[in-house]
């Protein structure tokens, strides 16, 4: 990137993140306004605790990027961060003031969309620096992950990586089927992470200290996102029934602010904290979450069908098949997939 382009990149970096930050200081007070002058509009404790930390969150997003743009030296990538803060701030603003009902409502949050997931891929390829080919195809061991690494190293190029993510942002977000959608965020969250890790397996010993928070950052928005996924599954196949919107948005505001953490770690702290247990641990937790889930679904499918063509009557035993399964292969798993990460100093413990 030339000195000029640079310069025009920063500028309109800036003007999207002091823009945000000053219109979402704008919306927190308005809408702290509405509630002192209506005070009968005040909801209950849980929904106002939710409230104020979406809330909150709109300034503390685009203040951080306002700061790295002050902080930061001339890194190409440090701007696709800034971006990448500022626009959820504005998806806040827009989601929280926008009413659904408008003809503006969906145009604007698929745009918001679009620049948070592009902006997040190219931050996890350019910082702390430009990955280069052989970083990510040095991932691909076998038959299975060559293809994989193949297809993410070619969209390292600026003009392999546009072009692709419009045709695959244009149909997630056409699609009006909720897992669809939830299941395109994993795949974003997935290739972040997966750049991230070639970072850090390639990088210096000083770009692994400023990695370590964002490749938690990238693994929290996979957990998330798996359990979000997980939900779909079990009130699609009917397990059990539950309020997904009672436990929906606190899984999405612990998202938030976790992630802002890591990346306000990783920005102010590098180094003070042992970030690669963290990092092993959310990762192994979120793996075997998910694998948790297959597995009893599974077996507690496999078991129920069984009993009922066998005896003809449905039963709980499959439900209890398939929590003894995941009490039994889940702790083997578990030790593998630790094993994987943090043995022999290869992952994460490097």
């Amino acid at each position: 990137m030339t000195s000029k382009s640079f310069t025009v990149h920063r500028w309109a970096a800036g003007t999207l993140a002091v823009a945000g930050f000053v219109c979402a200081l704008a919306g927190v007070a308005y809408h702290a306004s509405q509630l002192l002058i209506n005070p009968e509009s005040v909801p209950g404790l849980w929904e106002l605790l939710l409230q104020i930390g979406r809330f909150l969150s709109w300034p503390a997003f685009a203040g951080l990027g306002v700061l790295i743009l002050w902080l930061s030296s001339r890194q190409s990538g440090a701007l696709f961060g800034i971006v990448f803060l500022s626009i959820y701030t504005w998806w806040g603003l827009v989601s929280g003031n926008v009413s659904r009902d408008s003809s503006l409502f969906r145009p604007l949050i698929q745009t918001c969309d679009f620049l948070f997931h592009t902006s997040a891929l190219r931050f996890a390829q350019l910082f702390p620096r430009p990955l280069r080919r052989e970083d990510v195809l040095a991932l691909g061991t076998n038959a299975v992950t060559k293809p994989v690494t193949a297809f993410l190293a070619a969209l390292l190029e600026p003009r392999v990586f546009w072009p692709a993510a419009l045709v695959f942002e244009a149909r997630a977000l056409a699609v009006s089927f909720p897992p669809i959608y939830t299941a395109h965020v994993l795949v974003v969250s997935l290739m972040a992470t997966t750049y991230f890790y070639a970072g850090y397996r390639r990088g210096s010993e000083e770009e692994r200290q400023r990695i370590f928070w964002l490749m938690e950052a990238a693994v929290v928005f996979v957990a998330i996102e798996l359990a979000y996924y997980a939900m779909d599954i079990i009130l699609a196949l009917g397990i059990f029934d539950f309020n997904p919107s009672a436990v929906g948005p606190w899984l999405h505001l612990f998202m938030i602010w976790a992630t802002f953490t890591c990346i306000a770690l990783a920005i102010f702290h590098k180094g003070a904290f042992d970030s690669r247990l963290v990092v092993r641990r959310t990762t192994v937790a979120s793996l075997t979450g998910a694998l948790a889930v297959v597995i009893f679904i599974t077996m507690e499918t496999a078991v129920t069908e069984t009993l009922e063509v066998v005896f003809g009557f449905q039963s709980r035993i499959g439900t209890i098949a398939g929590g003894a399964a995941v009490a039994l292969l889940l702790k083997p798993i578990t030790d593998r997939i630790d094993r994987k990460l943090g043995g022999k100093g290869k992952v994460v413990a490097e």
